[in-house]
């Protein structure tokens, strides 16, 4: 960056108001009009330096010739720049919209938002000289003039080609530019979200160097950084929905908001239930046992706002589901299940253990027209015909009983029922299996008939109301789905 040297500390006013008179007299009549109409409430000061040109003066305050020829640039509180300066080299320097327009590139009105100043300035004498005078003020990684509001001054450096070289800005001030720029509402970067399991929460974003960033949540305030960054703490943030407002304000008031609406959740979920359904109906009332591999997990929790629920058998993580049940097949053997559930923003409870007991029961078989083969658990048929094959050799050689229900264990219906004999398969006519409708859930049971016993009705209680527990475990099911 190249920086001014060999500054003229004192400067004959008589001399730069005879330059001056001279400049006038060469400005055509319109030019005079113009210059001195832009004379009046001149609000930008100052000098301006460059190692070619020397000093040019951005008011006539400088060289006490206002009663004389008054000229000036100012900016109204938009930050929109008009006026004239003035060097002693090179004449008259234009910020004024119609003698800027055509610029080389970009905005040609030189405008001041914030920190930052976009445009481009004009001496006018290039005009007939073959120099075309534009002067880039444009605020810029590598070169560029900005405002500090706290301050009231412009720094940093305009380019004005090789004729008028860098300017320096440091010397000139917006008088009152500071109490007259409304502040830009600040921009929130962060936090992106808007769920959170914390009551204390950073936000941060941009604004314009030094202006104070408030809320209306807290008496939290920042201030933006030279670089325009600002970060802020607000604690204390309230169980629920929350719309934080940010402003940015100055001695001239205070922008308009930037809203930020979260929500806080620092409680975990609740379980108000959690069920193995079939322990409902357990073979003992001191324990769940179950002569069933099929097992339907049930829970509630007093929470809406539920992500996921984890399914944990033996303390390892079987499973992941959204919903407020889940089902599997499990081998003969004791199990420990518990849920996991985790909200949105990722507080988590465990549920209660509810421990089962599988006890492997006789295989049976069981199809109908037009199946060749078993069905299998949980899967769907379609019978058509009304002859159904029972295969009951795991019971032994001992008298059997084979039931049709539809429902589940403990809330059912009975369809039909029949006496298997001894035999290791028993053809029967089920022709009410073939009227059934779509998801219906049946299930077959065949099971040991002793002498002189209440088993039928026994069983039978158990299977349609559980009213009672199996008489024995001499018993074996098949639960399927009609339909497909």
């Amino acid at each position: 960056m190249k920086t001014p040297f060999g500054k003229i500390k004192i400067i004959l006013q008589f001399l730069i108001f005879a330059f001056i008179l001279i400049a006038v007299w060469n400005l055509n009549a319109k030019e005079i009009n113009n210059v001195f109409a832009n004379g009046n409430e001149n609000n930008i000061t100052g000098w301006g330096w460059s190692d070619n040109i020397g000093w040019i003066s951005f008011n006539c305050e400088n060289t006490n010739s206002c009663n004389y020829i008054s000229y000036g640039v100012k900016s109204d509180n938009q930050g929109n720049v008009s006026g004239y300066a003035w060097s002693d080299n090179i004449g008259w320097i234009s910020f004024n919209k119609n003698d800027v327009s055509g610029c080389p590139s970009g905005t040609c009105k030189i405008k001041i938002t914030g920190s930052s100043v976009d445009g481009w300035a004009k001496a006018l004498s290039a005009d007939a000289n073959g120099w075309d005078g534009w002067i880039n003020l444009k605020t810029n990684p590598s070169y560029g003039i900005s405002y500090t509001q706290q301050t009231g001054f412009f720094s940093g450096y305009a380019w004005g080609s090789n004729v008028v070289g860098w300017v320096d800005f440091g010397l000139v001030s917006w008088i009152g530019g500071q109490n007259t720029v409304q502040p830009i509402a600040p921009i929130i970067l962060s936090p992106a979200g808007t769920h959170f399991n914390t009551s204390t929460i950073l936000f941060s974003g941009l604004a314009s160097s030094t202006l104070t960033v408030l809320n209306d949540f807290s008496n939290s305030t920042t201030t933006a950084d030279l670089n325009e960054n600002w970060s802020l703490n607000i604690d204390e943030l309230a169980q629920g929905t929350t719309t934080i407002k940010f402003f940015t304000s100055n001695i001239n008031g205070t922008s308009s908001s930037t809203e930020k609406t979260i929500f806080v959740d620092t409680v975990a979920p609740t379980f108000t239930s959690f069920n193995i359904q079939e322990c409902a109906f357990s073979l003992e009332q001191s324990r769940c046992l179950l002569a069933d591999n099929f097992i339907i997990l049930s829970w509630e929790t007093s929470d809406s706002d539920i992500l996921l629920y984890h399914i944990l058998k033996d303390g390892i993580e079987i499973a992941t589901t959204t919903k407020n049940q889940y089902s599997l097949n499990i081998f003969g053997g004791t199990y420990d299940f518990r849920i996991i559930a985790k909200d949105f923003v990722g507080n988590t409870t465990l549920s209660m253990t509810k421990t089962v007991e599988i006890i492997d029961l006789p295989g049976v078989g069981f199809f109908c027209q037009p199946y060749t083969s078993t069905f299998l658990n949980g899967d769907y048929y379609i019978p058509t015909g009304s002859i159904c094959t029972y295969q009951r050799h795991a019971l032994g050689n001992v008298k059997a009983y084979g039931d049709v229900y539809k429902g589940t264990i403990g809330n059912s219906i009975i369809l039909n029922g029949h006496s298997l004999g001894i035999a290791v398969e028993s053809i029967q006519n089920d022709s009410i299996l073939s009227s059934l409708n779509q998801g219906d859930n049946i299930f077959i049971v065949m099971y040991e008939n002793r002498l002189f016993s209440d088993d039928i009705v026994n069983f039978r209680n158990y299977f349609t109301n559980g009213s009672v527990a199996p008489p024995h475990f001499n018993y074996g099911i098949i639960k399927w789905k009609f339909g497909n």
